[in-house]
């Protein structure tokens, strides 16, 4: 049986950080999980993995059961 991978690529931790971004500049709200994970190339579950580790890193703020709940963390 194969193991799952315990380490997350850090090229596509910040290809997702970078899209949120680039989305929430240009329309001025976040994108939901469909569309990131389209941009993405990758599936929703294994989004939820990228999510959870920007999340830990302090990198966004997620707010549960809300659409397009993505916040940015500024940091300065």
């Amino acid at each position: 049986m194969r193991q799952p991978k315990k380490t997350l690529e850090p090229e596509v931790l910040d290809a997702v950080f970078a899209f949120i971004c680039q989305h929430n500049e240009q329309f001025g709200y976040s994108p939901n999980l469909r569309e990131i994970a389209e941009a993405t190339f990758m599936s929703r579950p294994n989004l939820y993995r990228y999510l959870d580790r920007l999340e830990v890193a302090g990198r966004i703020i997620r707010t549960p059961g809300v659409a397009r709940g993505i916040t940015i963390v500024k940091t300065e």
